[in-house]
């Protein structure tokens, strides 16, 4: 341990000097990267400066000599800018034309094929410019400001045409020798005339820059791994130096170690033996009694000197026969150990079980000097399996059979009856009718006390030979064996139904069940187990749907029945996998001006063999078996890109109405999936109005508040639809914060005749007019509707009278030849 802490102290020491070395290096190369760089921009600069010093030289020279006059050709025309001289032409006597160029305009020349020649741009330029082409750039601009206050040189770093340049600006002090050219334009002796500017390409110096640069980083790195490689060296020979050191002391504290690792085990060994909590016996190779730990004595009672000398099998229970000792010995002898359950008799008669694990102990010769005996009470543990096999079989609330008691208890059942000729069972499914509202409105306290109560009514109803078996939520099966007809079955159904619909009173108040039975026979419907239950469920299944409260026995009917609904589930799943669904579009029409305000989305399915079919035929399936919420997803978000798109077209945006399913309008990702669609379509709210049906909203009220009231701040629009068929409070209704009244078209269709439903459409109207909602007529399909409608003071209707539900396509066209809106 102190070896590797001097290695790693030496380590740490050598990590120290290579980063101080690095750093130095590094710090090195950084420093001659810097006087690289600003060598190279001097000598960009010094060449800059040159060529301004050349291009002064040359304007001095040429304004000395008063200008010069050049030959006129197609390329040396006279310049507009110097017309003001009266000399500016000139005839030589052979008949030449020459023109009198200026110092400035040579220069221009120059600059011009010294940058197509070598890449140096060079030009005259300032505010006040006569020639165009010396009109300053964005750059010049910048330069001629500056230099105007300072009068001094100015440079910069930039770029021109995409490259790297060196830009050098030097100021134009108008003297004497110039006037004869510019005087014209009102410009002084003394004042700033604009400047003289070159640009130098930085590519060739920047390739010096970089040579130099590698030539650095070569000698930087050559000098950095020489330092490196004697850091290196120093530190391998100290590590050697220290580990000789070590070695020594290593080898004497081992012989050390060794004898003190043997007087510990020693030690350590007798501890285990006086503390351990599992008892241990020794025996000689007679299996004779040597020696027991305290733990032998505190679980068996018996000390030392009452045992010693003694042979184990005092402690016997009588629970065990030769045979199983026989085994046991047998497997000592053949591999030297044993383990298993044995159950032995305490001092004081308690028999009890406990864990015993025997080993053989041999000599040098290798023969059996001693037998070790090692066990633990496991009575403790013994209870627990009691408990978690009641944990396993029984359910937890009423202290029924589980599911899975249930499945074990019926196989059990259908063996017997197979063996016995001429014998019946009965299954009976019972699920509890307004449980659920129940549970979801007073709490689950108040629903598992009910479920307690009907378990017991449930026992008093059977024979103690009967099974009754709690299957989880409010359903529970009975199994009834060894019956002589079905009456049995059907005597007991009528029983349980009259028992669980007598009043509950539980906490102060009397709460109403019902109950629906589902019957499967043995064997006339089935000898399969889970055939038979099938067909108990099936048939629960029609009772509740014929009006709840009723037995039903299973039948080939309800077989066809549910074959046809199971065929109904698996094309479902076809269809929401392969999209088969359209939306259709139903007008909502204003009467008074006859012009279109909305749309109903309305779901269609497409089957590929039988063509469409009726959401009345497939909704309450996917409700049932939870598919509603992947199609009324899919329906909200088409809906929403069907609106998306014609809003992109340029159309403006026609409001539309979606219908929500109870399952959906209770799901916790609804607010979630809305908000994700409306900012993937990136549509306002405002657009989207949900119809909820009255008695989906009253399963549970004070939950549907919250809903609304989220659903609302989002600024979406809500109609309760089919107003009139659920059983709404007026008290609930005022707190809903709704946008709409949808009244049925059960009350519609046989307006204006039938007098009961004029009294309730005019009621429904009046209501939803003094809480200042919106309302809406469905199923209007006449002119006498529509008129009677208008006269009590619905005037948004919904119906064929006006439009059956169209495809998209069709829609549109529909709308553009009724109104000015669009989807």
């Amino acid at each position: 341990m102190k070896i590797n802490t001097e290695i790693k102290k030496l380590n740490k020491e050598a990590l120290f000097i290579v980063l101080l070395w690095s750093t130095i290096i590094g710090i090195s190369l950084l420093w001659n990267f810097q006087r690289e760089h600003e060598r190279v921009l001097q000598l960009a600069e010094v060449e800059a400066q040159a060529n301004l010093k050349k291009d002064r030289a040359f304007r001095l020279w040429g304004v000395k000599m008063g200008g010069f006059y050049v030959k006129v050709n197609a390329e040396t025309q006279p310049s507009p800018y110097m017309k003001h001289i009266p000399e500016r032409d000139v005839v030589t006597p052979s008949g030449q034309m020459l023109t009198l160029y200026s110092p400035a305009i040579i220069m221009r020349m120059l600059m011009e094929a010294q940058e197509e020649l070598f890449g140096i741009k060079a030009r005259i330029t300032g505010e006040k410019y006569l020639n165009p082409v010396n009109a300053p750039d964005e750059w010049e601009r910048k330069g001629l400001k500056i230099i105007a206050k300072t009068l001094k040189n100015y440079s910069e770093i930039t770029e021109l045409n995409g490259k790297p340049v060196l830009r050098y600006m030097q100021p134009m002090i108008m003297n004497e020798a110039c006037m004869k050219c510019h005087a014209w334009t009102g410009i002084k002796v003394g004042d700033l005339r604009g400047a003289t500017d070159v640009a130098i390409p930085l590519a060739p110096f920047q390739i010096l820059e970089q040579k130099t640069r590698l030539n650095l980083m070569i000698s930087h790195s050559g000098l950095w791994l020489l330092g490196i490689g004697f850091i290196g060296f120093f530190s391998y020979r100290k590590k050697v130096h220290i580990k000789e050191l070590h070695l020594q002391q290593l080898e004497l504290r081992h012989e050390i170690d060794k004898r003190n690792e043997a007087e510990q085990q020693l030690r350590l060994t007798s501890s285990v033996f006086e503390y351990t909590s599992e008892a241990i016996i020794i025996t000689d190779s007679n299996s004779l009694i040597i020696d027991c730990n305290p733990a032998f004595s505190e679980i068996t009672g018996y000390s030392l000197n009452e045992i010693r000398g003694g042979n184990p099998s005092f402690a016997g229970s009588g629970r065990h026969d030769k045979a199983f000792f026989k085994k046991m010995w047998h497997s000592i002898r053949q591999s030297g150990c044993w383990s298993g359950e044995v159950w032995d008799k305490r001092k004081n008669g308690e028999v009890y079980p406990n864990w015993l694990s025997i080993n053989e102990v041999l000599n040098a010769e290798g023969k059996v000097s001693h037998y070790i005996g090692v066990f633990n009470d496991i009575s403790e543990l013994k209870k627990t399996e009691q408990k978690l096999e009641q944990l396993a079989f029984k359910d937890t609330l009423t202290n029924l059979p589980n599911r899975q008691l249930f499945y074990d208890r019926l196989e059990s059942e259908l063996k017997r009856a197979r063996r016995k000729k001429n014998t019946k069972l009965a299954l009976l499914f019972v699920d509890l009718d307004h449980f659920k509202k129940i549970n979801d409105t007073l709490g689950h306290y108040v629903g598992d006390e009910l479920l307690k109560i009907v378990a017991q009514r449930l026992l008093n109803c059977v024979r103690e030979k009967d099974t009754i078996a709690r299957l989880g939520g409010d359903e529970f099966t009975l199994i009834l064996s060894d019956i002589p007809s079905s009456k049995v079955a059907s005597d007991l159904a009528e029983k349980i139904i009259k028992e669980i619909s007598v009043p509950i009173k539980l906490q102060e108040h009397e709460h109403f069940l019902g109950a629906s039975v589902g019957i499967s026979l043995y064997p006339e419907d089935s000898v399969d187990k889970e055939i038979l239950i099938r067909n108990a469920d099936a048939a629960m299944y029609h009772a509740k749907e014929n009006g709840r409260g009723h037995y039903q026995f299973f039948s080939e009917a309800i077989n066809l029945r549910n074959q046809k609904r199971l065929e109904l589930e698996e094309d479902l799943r076809k269809a929401i996998r392969d999209e088969e669904f359209e939306l259709y579009y139903q007008p909502q029409m204003e009467t008074v001006a006859e012009t279109i305000i909305g749309a109903e989305v309305l779901i269609r399915w497409n089957h590929p063999q039988k063509g469409l079919i009726s959401p009345m035929d497939f909704i309450p399936v996917a409700e049932e078996n939870g598919m509603i919420l992947e199609i009324g997803e899919w329906v909200f978000k088409q809906a929403c890109r069907h609106l998306h798109k014609c809003i992109s077209l340029g159309k403006k945006a026609l409001p539309i109405a979606i219908n929500l399913s109870a399952v959906q309008f209770s799901d916790e990702g609804l607010i979630d999936m809305i908000k994700s669609s409306l900012k993937q379509e990136k549509l306002p709210a405002q657009l989207i109005e949900l119809e909820i049906t009255e008695s989906a909203i009253m399963e549970n009220a004070d939950r549907a508040i919250e809903i609304i009231d989220d659903l609302t701040r989002l600024g979406i629009r809500i109609s309760i639809d089919d107003f009139g068929t659920g059983y709404s409070s007026l008290a609930y209704l005022k707190k809903f914060t709704v946008d709409k009244l949808k009244i049925d078209r059960e009350f519609i269709k046989d307006l204006p005749h039938d007098k009961e439903d004029a009294v309730l459409t005019s009621t429904m109207i009046m209501l939803a007019n003094n809480l200042e909602l919106d309302v809406l007529a469905e199923g209007v399909e006449t002119k006498e509707q529509i008129d009677f409608l208008l006269q009590k003071g619905c005037t948004i209707v919904q119906g064929y009278y006006y439009s059956k539900p169209l495809p998209q396509d069709e829609f549109i066209s529909y709308v553009a030849s009724h109104s000015t809106l669009t989807l």
